[in-house]
Formats: structure tokens, C-alpha cells, sequence
């Protein structure tokens, strides 16, 4: 009885590091897009070209993995949102979308696999 509930746990344990938290579900990404301004604030925290909030710094933070990972921890919510954000931030800031991918995929391969988990969301 007790290995069943010490496997529980574990694997309880192992679940919840192989997912992202659930905390910015909810964010309205499609008004961030269009406000040029927000858009802008990820972008610049992103790029380090401005201090980050508490928000885009949870972003940022996670970025890198997301991308070498091509969103495996993403549920699909989070896969749909980030699939906005990357389309909105391509569509109006093209030039800062491509130093983006050099930041985060100086290869070029990673946001391919990106861009492709994120279609099937």
C-alpha cells in the first residue's frame, strides 16, 4: 500500500514539472496583439532592449525552453496563444520577429519544429 502511494506521488510530482502553469491561461493574447504598444512592451523585454514586468518576465522566462522544445510542455491553450502572439508579432513587427528567432534559434531549425507543433494546435 505504501509503494502505491509513494508511486502516486510521484508520478503526481512528474506531471506537474512536465507541464507549464496554468496562471496566464486566461490572458487575452488577441488584445495584446492589436494594442501596438503592449505588443511592443513583450518585444522589448524579450529583446532586452527594456526592463521586463512581472508578465512578459514570466514569458521571457520560459521562452527558451519553449522554443527548444517546440511547446512539449505547452497544453493547448497555451500552444493556441503563443501561436497568436508569433503570427501577431510577424504580421506587424516582422523585422523584431526575425531577430527573435536569431535570439532564441540562431540555427533556424527550432522555430520549424516550433511553428510546426504550434499548427497542430
Amino acid at each position: 500500500m505504501k509503494t502505491i502511494l509513494a508511486l502516486t506521488v510521484l508520478v503526481g510530482l512528474a506531471a506537474t514539472t512536465l507541464a507549464y502553469s496554468t496562471e496566464h491561461d486566461d490572458l487575452d493574447i488577441a488584445a495584446i496583439v492589436a494594442d501596438k504598444n503592449e505588443l511592443q512592451k513583450f518585444i522589448d523585454c524579450f529583446t532586452e532592449k527594456a526592463p521586463c514586468t512581472k508578465l512578459t518576465q514570466d514569458f521571457k522566462s520560459k521562452l527558451p525552453e519553449v522554443v527548444r522544445e517546440a511547446c512539449e510542455k505547452c497544453n493547448p491553450i497555451q500552444k493556441q496563444k503563443l501561436k497568436i502572439f508569433l503570427d501577431g508579432l510577424n504580421e506587424k513587427f516582422p523585422e523584431e520577429y526575425n531577430a527573435l528567432k536569431k535570439q532564441f534559434d540562431p540555427t533556424g531549425k527550432l522555430f520549424e519544429a516550433l511553428n510546426a507543433a504550434l499548427a497542430k494546435a
